[in-house]
């Protein structure tokens, strides 16, 4: 069976897709919609990828877009995001001492998906941005395994629009290296 692959669209980016779902009135809720990132939710997730990182990838990220909308800054983002990374930190969880996971928030706003500016949050409101975590935090206890919510709130990262470039990591030292590297762009907010 000899078939063409026809791709009319292939040339139009999401700003382009996105002023073209509009002049075919599409409903705005689907024409803004934040995308997924092409590979999946495994280039979140620094570090050995698992069914259960995913999930807990996942819940996060569902979370943070939940309070995203519900601060009503949706339409002011192009994407927001966690990701999962590969580090523990030590906490404090029901009188008990907890190793658990650490979690990085970034959401950024884009004309043409191509340039970021970082949510440096300060430009829509601190108060807003830095209580977005607060259906992660564990104390909440609506993602198990995390302890800490750190902000990435970075302009231009070494990490892309979807989050970090996956790389192999062979073992411990080799990870915190990256991690290290990865991370000297972040500010994190205290």
């Amino acid at each position: 069976m000899k078939l063409k692959l026809i791709e009319p669209l292939r040339e139009l980016f999401r700003d382009k897709v996105r002023i073209l779902g509009r002049l075919l009135s599409i409903p705005a809720p689907l024409v803004q919609r934040h995308t997924s990132p092409g590979p999946g939710l495994a280039i979140r997730i620094i570090g050995p990828v698992t069914r259960e990182q995913a999930g807990i990838l996942q819940q996060a990220g569902n979370i943070f877009i939940e309070e995203v909308r519900n601060a009503n800054i949706y339409s002011q983002v192009s994407q927001a995001f966690a990701v999962l990374l590969p580090v523990n930190a030590v906490g404090v969880m029901g009188g008990k001492r907890t190793y658990e996971q650490v979690v990085a928030l970034r959401a950024v706003q884009s004309e043409d998906f191509m340039t970021q500016i970082g949510m440096v949050a300060w430009s829509l409101s601190p108060v807003i941005f830095l209580t977005l975590n607060v259906g992660i935090l564990p104390d909440h206890q609506r993602v198990n395994d995390v302890n800490r919510v750190t902000y990435d709130i970075s302009s231009e990262p070494l990490v892309g629009l979807s989050g970090p470039r996956r790389q192999r990591i062979d073992n411990r030292d080799k990870m915190e290296e990256l991690f290290i590297r990865q991370t000297q762009n972040l500010r994190f907010h205290q």
